[in-house]
């Protein structure tokens, strides 16, 4: 199955697209997508990332440093997912995109950060259903 269809199969969907090496070529003119990222989600995203973000914040000289010497200048996408608000007997779920939860992915290409959400979005399923049937 292609990628695309897999990402719509597993209600999944790209919020937002990032590659970090075009995006902090110049501390002083981040373009603001990135900017917002940073202000709403900067832990979330140096986790996903796996940078040590003891001492950056948003302050952007420190974050291209930082990014920059683990070599973390690829992709950073932001997916969504809805939030299960019905669970059925058979392990099926109902759900609206009226409620939604997200997670940051970085990988050296887009196909490995939908790769990545896919495996988290299925195990944050079984999870839903597991804590559910409680």
């Amino acid at each position: 199955m292609k990628l695309q269809s897999q990402l719509f199969e597993e209600s999944l969907r790209p919020a937002i697209i990032l590659h970090l090496g075009t995006m902090l070529t110049d501390p002083e003119a981040v373009p603001e997508v990135l900017e917002e990222a940073f202000e709403e989600d900067s832990d979330v995203i140096y986790e996903a990332v796996g940078v040590d973000s003891t001492y950056a914040g948003d302050d952007f000289y420190i974050v291209y440093d930082l990014i920059d010497e683990a070599d973390k200048l690829d992709y950073l996408v932001k997916f969504e997912t809805p939030i299960p608000t019905q669970f059925f007997g058979d392990g099926g779920v109902g759900y609206s995109w009226g409620y939604y939860t997200s997670k940051w992915f970085y990988g050296k290409t887009y196909n490995e950060c939908c790769k990545k959400a896919i495996k988290w979005r299925r195990q944050w399923i079984e999870d839903q259903i597991k804590e559910n049937s409680k």
